[in-house]
């Protein structure tokens, strides 16, 4: 989550300037995009303890988690963006 307290202000400001998206959608993006800390055992509390434990491989955690990245970002990019921009339309 920290990654996130960098990316997001950072997507945010180069969204406002040089005017490529919505920031608000593209912050409520990238803030989404933080649900990537299954690809790490370090990322959630649960990882650390099954990897702690030995009851699972970090090679193994990591080969499934690359496998469902791919999956992830194309749902984000052309799903969530979006839809973001469709609420945020509503909502005003």
């Amino acid at each position: 989550m920290v990654s996130l307290s960098i990316f997001i202000p950072l997507g945010v400001t180069l969204a406002q300037e040089f005017g490529i998206a919505d920031p608000v959608a593209l912050g409520l993006t990238l803030g989404m995009g933080g649900c990537l800390a299954h690809l790490l055992p370090s990322g959630t509390a649960s990882n650390a303890i099954v990897a702690g434990a030995g009851w699972l491989r970090v090679r193994v955690m990591l080969t499934q988690g690359l496998l469902i990245l791919p999956v992830h970002t194309v749902v984000l990019t052309m799903v969530t963006y979006p839809v973001a921009k469709l609420v945020l339309l509503w909502a005003m």
